[in-house]
């Protein structure tokens, strides 16, 4: 009788100790996946500034008056979007087509959901939204909006995130 008392207290340190080893690696993936979660929203806040700050400089109104000489920054939508995807790949250790190389912490390939440059400033300010969240913006200057979805690299958790980020350029338009 002593012999089953001793072999059940046995298996109930063991089991114990898996539970506990169990809860340790969890918290350990856990505080990961919300360290490699903020380095990815920084590297999307990065892109998404330096998209904003490509600035179309020869942009002229009706009367052929250059807008940046009159103190209207527009954004140039083509360099706008390279800057976003070169500081983006490089951040985040993407190819050009957003699928993560060996150092990446991404699992899966970046997506765009939507990329957006608001630059109608003749309607400044007006309120912008997005048909992919249904997010309301209000638009002051002009900006960058981009949503994107990505899958973080994790032993345990496995989730996609979708998030958003609106960046507009310092330059005070008139």
């Amino acid at each position: 009788m002593k012999k089953r008392r001793g072999d059940s207290l046995f298996l109930f340190m063991l089991s114990f100790t898996v539970v506990i080893a169990l809860m340790i690696i969890a918290n350990g993936d856990l505080s990961n996946f919300y360290n490699q979660n903020m380095k990815v929203k920084s590297a999307v806040n990065r892109a998404v500034k330096a998209a904003s700050m490509q600035l179309d400089t020869a942009v002229v109104d009706l009367a052929g008056e250059n807008l940046s000489a009159q103190g209207i920054f527009l954004i140039d939508e083509i360099k706008a979007e390279e800057a976003f995807k070169e500081v983006l790949t490089q951040n985040l250790g993407l190819d050009n087509e957003l699928k993560p190389l060996s150092n990446s912490i991404l699992s899966s390939p970046a997506e765009i959901i939507e990329f957006k440059i608001l630059n109608d400033y003749q309607n400044m300010p007006y309120d912008y939204t997005s048909p992919v969240n249904g997010k309301t913006y209000n638009i002051k200057n002009p900006c960058v909006l981009t949503i994107m979805k990505i899958q973080i690299k994790s032993f345990l958790i496995n989730k996609e995130m979708i998030f958003g980020r609106l960046s507009s350029s310092e330059l005070m338009n008139k």
